[in-house]
């Protein structure tokens, strides 16, 4: 049993301090406890030096979380609008979210390197400080040093925890507000664009349409027929009436369109409207059969 040089008392197995006078055995190849609180010392400074997280160095963090976000977000508006510069935009965001992915993968940011900077000391202090404890803790100035150390290192720790927690609140805000924008902003685009399809398929729009087109595309007779099959649905008789004699009586299709009115008028019992209907058209059909047609369907 290994016995104190000073008093001769047995010395604990762990520690180099004698529990009866106090005295310190140090071997010759032991570190002394003057060595390790220096060790620790330069430990806690350079913890000290490292740089707490901030808000520009904690965003290129999270930019692989925000910039797919924001590539997502452009894809979706490109897709919904067709838009030329939404493609442009998504291409520039993919292809820098994909950069900013594979620097965090290989941890060449400077809040990734200072992170791991500080959790490499933080283990090495934690080392240090529990062989000292181990061997020299139960000396009364080597305790109080350790128990000083201890204090200014959970300071250290709690000002590098407490700004990586306000970065990170921050962050998650922004990431927040951009998912909200993101889905206000589609919703509205989708709102436009579900407008733009029900204007294009409203009856007006599809008139404009066809009295801008060329003549060549005007004398298509399926076209006018469905043009006043959906007037006629619509309920709108005199609009359709109207569309008819201007645009449609004598030309290729006409009996088609006029016996749609006239079957309408009949459906609705308005026998008045329909012999009406029929006088207007039986001096301008493109057949004068077709004329007689009409008259026979009204009987």
């Amino acid at each position: 049993m290994r016995r104190c040089s000073r008093c001769n008392e047995p010395m604990p197995l762990l520690s180099k301090v004698c529990p009866v006078c106090g005295n310190v055995e140090v071997d010759e190849d032991s570190v002394s406890a003057e060595e390790m609180a220096n060790d620790l010392e330069v430990i806690l400074s350079d913890l000290k030096d490292i740089p707490v997280p901030g808000f520009v160095s904690t965003m290129s963090k999270f930019s692989v979380f925000v910039l797919p976000i924001l590539a997502i977000f452009l894809f979706i508006m490109a897709w919904i609008s067709s838009a030329g510069l939404f493609w442009i935009l998504f291409g520039i965001m993919f292809v820098w979210a994909l950069v900013q992915i594979v620097r965090k993968i290989k941890g060449s940011f400077k809040a990734d390197v200072a992170e791991k900077e500080f959790r490499e000391l933080k283990s090495r202090y934690e080392l240090t400080y529990r062989i000292a404890d181990r061997d020299y803790g139960k000396n009364s100035e080597v305790k109080k040093l350790l128990r000083d150390i201890s204090s200014e290192m959970s300071e250290v720790e709690g000002r590098f925890n407490s700004a990586k927690r306000s970065s990170l609140m921050v962050w998650t805000g922004i990431i927040v507000l951009i998912v909200i924008l993101m889905s206000t902003g589609t919703f509205s685009i989708n709102s436009v664009v579900d407008n733009v399809e029900k204007t294009k398929s409203s009856i007006e729009y599809r008139i404009e349409q066809y009295k801008s087109a060329t003549e060549d595309e005007r004398n298509n007779p399926d076209l006018r027929y469905s043009l006043v099959r959906d007037i006629v649905k619509s309920g709108n008789m005199e609009f359709a009436e109207s569309f008819f004699f201007e645009y449609i009586l004598g030309n290729v299709g006409d009996f088609e369109c006029a016996k749609e009115i006239l079957k309408a008028y009949t459906a609705e019992g308005l026998n008045d409207k329909a012999d009406a209907f029929i006088d207007r058209c039986s001096d301008g059909m493109r057949y004068p059969s077709d004329a007689k047609k009409l008259k026979n369907l009204n009987k």
